[in-house]
């Protein structure tokens, strides 16, 4: 189960400007150690449930975000870190813009909210670079309390 702040959170660029958060350079991947992370995604074409997550690491997972087509309903791509259960998912609704969530799971199932924001693709990879680091990744991004329509 995932715990995250209450309250949306502002502390982004103080914390990069005090040094205490440092995005990941993409280009210098290989020093991302690998984690017990999968990934599930759907891009149109291609889709990996998450019954079927495909085990990665960041430089298959910063390729595999490089490469995603754009549309709301079928351009995602989730992380899944194995060890700690954490979550977080990206869709790349339009081209340059994307949408980053976090769904909240309350008890045994998830009830329609997530801590979600709209986002660019240098974001998305600098907290994926976090996620795998095992870096606190959560405040890399200004996420606010959604719900989502449930189908």
């Amino acid at each position: 189960m995932l715990a995250m702040p209450a309250i949306r959170v502002h502390v982004q660029n103080e914390w990069y400007e005090k040094g205490l958060l440092h995005a990941p350079d993409v280009k210098a991947d290989q020093g991302i150690k690998y984690q017990d992370i999968s990934y599930f995604k759907q891009d149109g074409k291609i889709s990996v449930g998450m019954r079927k997550m495909v085990p990665t690491d960041f430089q298959r997972a910063n390729s595999e975000i490089s490469s995603l087509g754009h549309g709301w309903y079928h351009h995602f791509i989730g992380f899944r870190n194995n060890r700690t259960a954490e979550l977080v998912q990206f869709s790349h609704y339009e081209e340059g813009k994307w949408y980053a969530d976090v769904p909240i799971y309350h008890g045994t199932g998830w009830e329609g909210y997530v801590w979600g924001c709209r986002t660019d693709m240098k974001s998305v990879l600098n907290t994926a670079g976090l996620f795998f680091e095992e870096l606190p990744w959560f405040d890399s991004l200004q996420f606010m309390m959604n719900r989502m329509p449930q189908s």
